[in-house]
């Protein structure tokens, strides 16, 4: 489409693909429903199921603190130590994923590929990449654990970032293993947001404090991207090392945030195992330990 309506190729590009985003947004508020008594699909009995679900699983809360906004509210969550453990986590994912989306066709055509090529071979990197993402997802949620989902895609994607560093000085007699390391990187990269996007969620109870909780994730953990878009330099290829360098470095202080992450809602739970449910039931009213959130001594961090 270069130069249809005097509209250069890659200002289309945005426009088509902004437009469809913005489409499905308007369409968003229509299509999600804020909960289950929403849903004019369900009858009585299905709702009930679901509302026990998501209590019983700590996604709903009695409390109005739950349904209602406030200052202090918005602002443990902003300060949140999970969250900020969040955020490092997906800078691990943001940094590294934006660097390949705009460098990929350009690392593959290092290979000796054509420009044309090069695109098309930038197709079962993506592929591959969401397959992973939807099996992670989905024995994460099978075993109740996200860390160990989280943490061997960020070693694939190590591993992936090392090898295509390794023989970067030698591309002509290593190309299968380049683009294998390509596909590798995808497979480690994608699975890391929806993961870390969960695992938080999980671990705040209340309904607003999670809202803000996600919104502020996201939004802080795509900074990650103005780092990802800047290193990657051109005249630094084939072996980009500024690029390499500082995609591990990234990653392996994700590594560390969710090693430490884990620990530290393990010394939560382990602490709160020690009260009896009696004890608890004793000390505080049901409105007093659904006000605490996460925070009640009853509720179990998601590991």
């Amino acid at each position: 489409m270069d130069g249809v309506r005097g509209i250069e190729g890659w200002r289309w590009i945005f426009l088509l693909e902004g437009a469809v985003t913005i489409a499905a947004g308007a369409a968003m508020p229509f299509l999600i429903l804020d909960n289950p008594e929403k849903a004019k699909w369900l009858n009585e009995d299905d709702k009930r199921f679901i509302d026990v679900r998501l209590r019983l699983s700590g996604v709903r809360s009695g409390t109005q603190e739950g349904d209602k906004l406030s200052w202090r509210l918005l602002l443990d969550t902003l300060v949140d130590w999970k969250i900020g453990l969040g955020i490092l986590l997906a800078w691990a994912n943001s940094m590294p994923n934006v660097a390949f989306k705009f460098t990929m066709p350009q690392i593959i055509k290092q290979l000796g590929f054509s420009t044309e090529k090069a695109q098309l071979l930038t197709i079962p990197p993506y592929f591959c990449g969401g397959i992973s993402a939807w099996l992670t997802g989905r024995f994460s949620d099978r075993f109740s654990w996200r860390m160990p989902f989280i943490i061997g895609p960020m070693t694939i994607s190590a591993v992936a970032l090392g090898i295509l560093f390794h023989f970067s000085s030698d591309v002509a007699n290593n190309v299968p293993a380049m683009y294998v390391s390509v596909i590798l990187a995808q497979i480690g990269i994608y699975p890391l947001l929806p993961g870390i996007t969960a695992w938080i969620g999980n671990n705040l109870a209340l309904s607003w404090k999670r809202s803000i909780g996600i919104a502020w994730l996201l939004a802080a953990g795509n900074l990650g991207s103005l780092i990802g878009t800047n290193v990657f330099l051109d005249k630094e290829g084939p072996k980009y090392p500024t690029g390499y360098g500082t995609s591990l470095g990234i990653i392996c202080l994700g590594l560390i945030s969710a090693v430490l992450l884990e620990f530290l809602l393990w010394r939560l739970n382990n602490k709160k195992s020690k009260l009896s449910q009696h004890e608890v039931r004793e000390r505080y009213s049901q409105e007093q330990l659904d006000g605490m959130g996460e925070k009640s001594p009853l509720y179990q961090y998601t590991l």
